[in-house]
């Protein structure tokens, strides 16, 4: 899996996303429960194409933010209005660029399962670090090894609960194969 985790692999993968000028394809399950749970200020980590944030900028929120790896991802979101986007690669000892208990709401799509072992365990004490006491945290991953990109597996809850040290409040499978899962943060 060398290169995996590079500007240029993610960069010409996500050029190839159908519609990815439309704002990508995610499903209306995961919308839906994205928009009935946003407010304050919302941080997606690994945005992609930038789907989830299109949609959450055309709602009143006090701040949406995006970080990717990808600079082809952060320039094709440049045009959106009451969005902020943050190359950055999420590895170990790279902090997210906000002060504590900022957020209110973390996004985290499809992303963990790319992240090596060390660095998700580095990235959930960050997202506790920038997410709010009782903030949430939103994440979808696929429920199997579907393809040879995926550094974790998360085939069933117990997988769920290793890997994120939040406090689950919903876990569902979505019509993506994938489980999504609403986490709170602290009590």
């Amino acid at each position: 899996m060398v290169g995996i985790n590079t500007e240029h692999y993610w960069d010409q993968k996500l050029k190839t996303v159908p519609d990815c000028d439309k704002g990508g394809y995610w499903s209306i399950q995961t919308m839906d429960k994205i928009n009935k749970l946003a407010k304050g200020k919302v941080l997606e980590l690994g945005f992609g194409v930038g789907g989830i944030l299109i949609e959450l900028s055309k709602k009143n929120l006090e701040h949406v933010v995006g970080i990717e790896i990808s600079g082809w991802a952060c320039e094709h979101m440049a045009s959106y209005p009451n969005v902020e986007t943050i190359k950055m690669e999420l590895k170990k000892d790279r902090m997210i660029p906000f002060v504590n208990d900022y957020f209110d709401m973390v996004i985290f799509l499809h992303t963990a399962e790319h992240l090596p072992q060390d660095d998700l365990m580095w990235i959930n004490n960050e997202i506790k670090r920038v997410l709010k006491n009782g903030g949430l945290l939103i994440v979808e991953v696929p429920d199997s090894n579907g393809c040879g990109e995926h550094f974790i597996t998360f085939h069933d809850e117990d997988a769920i609960k290793k890997h994120f040290n939040f406090n689950i409040l919903s876990i569902e499978k979505t019509n993506r194969h994938s489980w999504l899962v609403v986490m709170k943060n602290g009590s």
